[in-house]
């Protein structure tokens, strides 16, 4: 296997933590053991003094490998206040072995939608390609997929409660 590119994230980068005190914010991880706030987005619920107190949520890396979308989503709702923002940094297609989700752009619009968010930012990135490994290679699937990332930043404009969108 033939490297495509370095992952952005090496074992010695240091914690973001870094970064947001660097630019005079105050962060908090959210994770199933470890984190600061702790838990399990899969059944877990957002505890009360957490919720509607954050101006930020970064779901980078995180939503695609919680087989429960919906609770997942709704802990973001809960987290952030009226006026604050949600960045979503999600797979969309190609990384054919990565998590168990990848998203697609009609998700994030009627999340929009069912939920009275404000969309400010919804972009894809190209991430090169990927190369899928021997269990999914005995049909026709091609030896590299092009992997492709969305991008998107919406706000919070109510206090109603988190309502898991429908396809219509």
């Amino acid at each position: 296997m033939t490297s495509i590119g370095s992952p952005t994230i090496k074992p010695n980068s240091p914690p973001g933590r870094r970064l947001w005190s660097a630019l005079g914010l105050k962060s908090q991880s959210l994770d199933i053991e470890g984190g600061d706030i702790c838990i399990d987005l899969n059944v877990g619920v957002t505890p009360e003094q957490h919720r509607g107190v954050f101006d930020l949520a970064i779901n980078a890396g995180t939503t695609e490998h919680v087989a429960n979308q919906g609770n997942a989503f709704a802990a973001i709702h809960d987290l952030i206040r009226v006026g604050g923002m949600m960045y979503h940094q999600v797979p969309a297609f190609g990384n054919i072995d990565h998590g168990f989700f990848g998203y697609q752009p009609k998700f994030f619009h009627r999340l929009a939608q069912a939920n009275d968010y404000e969309t400010v930012e919804l972009s894809f990135r190209q991430q090169g390609e990927f190369e899928p490994p021997a269990y999914l290679r005995n049909g026709d699937l091609p030896d590299r997929v092009l992997r492709t990332q969305l991008s998107v930043a919406m706000i919070r404009k109510s206090d109603r409660k988190f309502v898991m969108p429908k396809d219509a």
